[in-house]
């Protein structure tokens, strides 16, 4: 049996068995021969291409608040007063051409050819003075603070919907509202497209690939008396529908809340850590310390999700690691110094800077869209930690396309511009672009079938920005729980389609091209 029949089998089982899960492939838009970035790649023409020499744009225009008012978070005067250093804060007011004269020549000495001259104080100094923040008083240093362990000020971007930073909030469980704009025959068909497409690639052609590499180096664990689980194939496939709700969306399986992710990893380490010596005393409290810090250390932005996949990560990287470095290894993860990065990148302009020059890109390249050709991109929507104001100094930007009827025919011509426009400002290495290989329509009837979270529509058309873009209190989707029946049948069929998948992996492994996957 060849392994694409293998597959096709393995996806039809999974099918019939009612299953409405899915996960949307992220293809890593890179630059030809760059490397760090993870993902599969969208398509085989992207990276073949040298980037063109687009110059990055640095003007009063690019470094102003919003691009897109309804889409955008607003910099609030109390933000801008925390972040403000006192030497900026003038005895008197400064006349209007002198200020105009001031920004224009801050923007000149931060053009890009002056930043490796200048120190980083000064280049904050100048940055805050081409924004016309020099007029603002400076506030607390104190505010904000981090868990209580060091001094943050607020932040300085909200999420998608828009208005002032909020405190982080008590895990919630969303109740269902209704869809303003509820989907019409055509965006329920779109989005079971969409779930049949991105649930294949989810548990079945991204676990063929990653499985090989995995079990590669367990079995050399093993061969040196560090192979932590005794299972690794049902560890394996746990690990992917660990705390996550009992639903499958397009864009992927929902986390659990924080406190209930912590506990169920918890079990995890106890139950599937079960090689002698694996789980001392020593090692459980350095995991309870990391899981703390996984809860904490973005506080006044938790993403639920990133703190699911970096202790999913660490238990997946520590069961292939020599017992006696675990307690050690869980202690090295999310370090203080992380998390004041972190902080720091929010609320000190970093964050809402490189947004708005995202922004600025994408806006660009819609502009290149000729109307009326099949498959015209009409809109982006930013998604991830960028979109709910939690990025760090590495986050990616993710991105999905907003296409005439879900058309693809132009989706990967724009995503190669978009990534080549990316790299040009110097950006895309510590924060690359990743874009969805499936576009959606620019109906909110479907975004509100496909999304679950803050995102931030990106479009050149105004009003339809303003129809798809998500405010608090229009839309909060379902949540099917982890433990419900539908929830624990759900999770089950895709356990064993996963394990399925890495029989499926097995055999290309063995008799096909070998498998470059990673984890």
């Amino acid at each position: 049996m060849s392994y694409k029949r293998m597959s096709a089998l393995v996806l039809a089982a999974a099918l019939a068995a009612g299953t409405a899960s899915a996960q949307v492939r992220i293809g890593a838009s890179a630059e030809a021969g760059l490397s760090g970035t993870s993902g599969a790649s969208v398509s085989g023409t992207l990276g073949g291409a040298a980037a063109p020499a687009f110059a990055p744009s640095l003007s009063p225009a690019a470094l102003t608040p919003s691009l897109l008012a309804p889409a955008a978070p607003a910099l609030s005067q109390p933000v801008l007063a925390a972040a403000v250093p006192a030497a900026l804060v003038p005895a008197a007011a400064v006349p209007a051409a002198a200020k105009a004269e001031s920004m224009s020549a801050a923007l000149e000495a931060l053009a890009p050819a002056n930043l490796g001259k200048i120190s980083g104080e000064n280049a904050k100094d100048l940055s805050a003075r081409a924004l016309g923040l020099d007029e603002v008083r400076r506030g607390s240093s104190d505010a904000g603070a981090v868990a209580g362990r060091f001094a943050a000020s607020a932040s300085d971007l909200g999420p998608s919907s828009g208005g002032a930073p909020e405190p982080a909030r008590e895990p919630r469980r969303p109740a269902p509202s209704r869809s303003k704009s509820p989907p019409t025959a055509a965006d329920s068909w779109h989005h079971a497209r969409l779930i049949a497409q991105n649930y294949y690639w989810y548990s079945v052609t991204h676990i063929v690939n990653m499985w090989p590499a995995y079990r590669r180096r367990w079995e050399e664990a093993k061969v040196h008396g560090a192979a932590n689980v005794s299972r690794p194939r049902a560890f394996f496939a746990y690990m992917r529908i660990a705390a996550i709700s009992g639903r499958f969306y397009v864009l992927g399986a929902a986390p659990l809340e924080d406190d209930a992710v912590i506990s169920k990893f918890r079990e995890t380490l106890l139950k599937w850590y079960d090689a002698p010596g694996a789980v001392t005393p020593e090692t459980l409290k350095a995991f309870d310390d990391f899981t703390h810090r996984a809860k904490m250390y973005n506080a006044e932005r938790r993403a639920p999700s990133n703190m699911r996949k970096h202790i999913r990560d660490a238990l997946i990287k520590g069961s292939t690691m020599d017992p006696k470095k675990l307690a050690s290894f869980f202690d090295s993860l999310l370090l203080e110094e992380t998390a004041r990065e972190t902080a720091d990148f929010q609320n000190k302009g970093a964050q809402k800077r490189i947004l708005d020059a995202f922004t600025a890109v994408v806006r660009e390249t819609l502009a290149e869209e000729p109307a009326g050709l099949k498959g015209r991109v009409r809109a982006a929507i930013l998604l991830g930690s960028f979109a709910t104001g939690s990025a760090g100094p590495k986050s990616d930007f993710d991105v999905e396309l907003l296409t005439d009827n879900g058309n693809n025919a132009r989706s990967v011509a724009f995503i190669k511009r978009l990534t080549d426009r990316w790299i040009a400002t110097g950006h895309h290495a510590r924060n690359p672009v990743t874009v969805h290989d499936f576009p959606s329509t620019p109906s909110r009837g479907i975004i509100d079938l496909v999304h679950t979270g803050d995102f931030i529509v990106i479009s050149l058309d105004e009003a339809l920005a303003r129809e798809l873009q998500r405010v608090p209190g229009d839309y909060e989707p379902k949540m099917i729980r982890a433990e419900s029946l539908r929830g624990r049948l759900n999770r089950a069929v895709q356990y064993g389609v996963i394990v399925a998948s890495t029989y499926a992996g097995d055999f290309r492994a063995r008799f096909g091209a070998a498998s470059g996957g990673h984890h």
